[in-house]
């Protein structure tokens, strides 16, 4: 869980901004992800869609609301036992 948890939260705090004008940014898991413009927000990893008023400034960072977990390559392989 931890994997999975640290794969969600990025190493510096980034305006949305920022992270379109950065093109990708790692984990705290020391995984990366992509990030690209669109019309009213931005895409992660070009699958998520985040849009630009899903986004809220805390003293120490910033959230954003996402509707998908991002699961790191790998993941099921390493932590997931299938039958």
């Amino acid at each position: 869980m931890r994997a999975l948890i640290l794969n969600h939260v990025l190493v510096d705090s980034h305006t949305p901004a920022q992270l379109v004008n950065a093109g990708s940014s790692i984990t705290m898991a020391g995984t990366t992800h992509t990030f690209r413009a669109t019309s009213g927000g931005f895409l992660i990893d070009n699958t998520v869609s985040v849009p630009g008023s899903a986004w809220y400034p805390t003293r120490n960072g910033n959230v954003y609301l996402i509707d998908t977990v991002l699961v790191p390559e790998g993941f099921a392989d390493q932590y997931c036992v299938s039958g």
